[in-house]
């Protein structure tokens, strides 16, 4: 990886913590998979799963949450992103991307599902699924909306400003 495009994947990295401890006083309403998205669009795939990490390391690193349980399943939650929009989820068009985040929503709770049994010694799933589905629901919503209001507009300014400077990661 090229200097700039190191310097690029940590200012991504950092921008996506950034956002996300700015409106922690919301439960699960950021904006962090919409940029993690949008970013994606304009990284290799090497590089994007790099700023995932990067972002998880700073918030794990910040919020205390280095576990054994719970780092491996934020780094595969946050990691689907990118590797679906390089694959199967390759579209530039907001719905099929939005509803792709409502989806997601609910998946990211799932992934910390094996996580929390074995912390509490859990073998029933229900009282984790109906703790965590209100806030499953707000996060889906909340992925919805930004990705369908925002993905197009950030899009294309990023566009626009990598192509003034005559830049292209990807």
């Amino acid at each position: 990886m090229k200097p700039r495009e190191m310097a690029l994947v940590a200012m991504c990295a950092v921008l996506i913590f950034a956002q996300e401890q700015a409106l922690v006083f919301l439960p699960n309403i950021q904006l962090t998979t919409l940029l993690i998205l949008v970013f994606s669009r304009f990284l290799k795939l090497r590089s994007a799963l790099i700023m995932v990490w990067i972002y998880v390391f700073l918030d794990h690193l910040l919020m205390g949450g280095f576990s054994v349980l719970y780092t491996p399943s934020a780094l595969l939650a946050w990691s689907i992103i990118p590797l679906a929009s390089h694959t199967f989820l390759a579209t530039s068009r907001p719905l099929p991307l939005a509803l792709a985040g409502f989806i997601f929503g609910f998946l990211y709770g799932w992934l910390y599902l094996p996580a929390w049994m074995i912390q509490y010694g859990m073998r029933d799933v229900w009282p984790y699924l109906v703790a965590d589905f209100p806030f499953e629901v707000i996060m889906a919503i909340a992925n919805f909306l930004t990705i369908l209001w925002l993905y197009e507009p950030l899009t294309q300014r990023i566009q626009i400003f990598m192509e003034r400077r005559n830049v292209s990661f990807r």
